[in-house]
């Protein structure tokens, strides 16, 4: 996910100059910052992801599993 949540509620965009830890804007579980170096334009990517083992059934962890595996219809 690109935006998190600080403690205060205040949200806060996935870049180089955002903090290591933030709270999922859906369940409040805990996020870690990471980075991914796209392979054809070598430019770095940031996004949240939530802590391993970590409220695994937030609605925002199984969209981007159901985005990236599954159709529209579900299958």
């Amino acid at each position: 996910m690109k935006i998190a949540c600080l403690q205060n509620g205040e949200p806060i965009v996935a870049d180089v100059d955002a903090p290591d830890t933030a709270y999922c804007p859906t369940c409040g579980g805990d996020l870690v910052l990471r980075r991914r170096r796209l392979m054809v334009s070598r430019e770095t990517t940031y996004f949240w992801r939530h802590a391993n083992n970590s409220n695994l059934r937030c609605q925002e962890r199984s969209r981007s599993t159901f985005l990236s595996w599954g159709n529209n219809n579900g299958s």
